[in-house]
């Protein structure tokens, strides 16, 4: 999250199993004071009334994108902006990251703590996580239906240990007891778990995140046809 005002800025993470905090920044401006009183002679320093006002907050978007670029180069999370208007709306219309999240938090977050502004954040990434299960769904179907995707465990063992799977989702509730072979990644079921059998689906995403697929556990009700796997490959084996 970014906590965002001319007085502060914060980047906030949140998570599912850890308190909020506050992330440390380079380069980041602690306000817009500076950028206020550092104009210069230029033509924005001419500016009077709102046109001034808004040009001097697009500087302090952009110094405020600029930092936050190196932090969130890469990490592939969502980032929620908390703040007033106009800044908050200048900020979005001048931010580079592919992450910015088109909901965010109205009003000014100086007095909100990070606690306050994460308890306000996770409906909104309830929301955002429905749409993507939704979305990846609709891809897994349309990949099954076009060969490019299986739901069947014995082929996705195969991919996950050829290295052939994309994206893998699973039942986060079903277990299924059994054990794959190391090499060839044939299945074997069993009755129950014990010392040598071990849960089926959670080897497969094992084996998945090992070469470097995506792997998203989702309730029954979020799996294509009520399957306990699917996945879509990058190649066939």
């Amino acid at each position: 999250m970014l906590a965002l005002s001319q007085n502060a800025v914060r980047l906030i993470e949140v998570s599912g199993d850890a308190p909020a905090g506050e992330v440390a920044v380079d380069d980041l401006p602690e306000n817009a004071a500076r950028v206020f009183s550092t104009r210069g002679d230029n033509d924005s320093a001419r500016l009077i009334g709102d046109e001034g006002v808004t040009t001097l907050l697009g500087n302090y978007s952009r110094q405020i994108d600029s930092a936050l670029r190196t932090t969130l180069l890469g990490a592939g999370l969502p980032l929620i902006v908390a703040g007033a208007e106009p800044l908050a709306s200048i900020y979005r219309g001048v931010c580079r990251y592919d992450g910015l999240v088109a909901d965010g938090i109205a009003g000014n977050p100086d007095e909100t703590s990070a606690a306050d502004l994460a308890a306000a954040a996770r409906p909104i990434l309830d929301r955002l996580g429905a749409d993507q299960v939704t979305a990846l769904r609709a891809r897994l179907t349309e990949a099954i239906g076009t060969g490019r995707g299986t739901s069947d465990l014995s082929d996705l063992a195969r991919a996950a240990t050829y290295g052939a799977l994309d994206v893998l989702m699973i039942d986060v509730d079903r277990s299924i007891s059994g054990t794959l072979d190391e090499q060839s990644g044939a299945v074997t079921l069993s009755a129950t778990d014990d010392a040598i059998d071990y849960g089926v689906v959670d080897e497969i995403a094992r084996r998945a995140l090992l070469t470097g697929a995506r792997v998203v556990a989702v309730r029954a009700d979020d799996m294509p046809d009520g399957s306990a796997a699917a996945g879509i490959m990058r190649f066939a084996v």
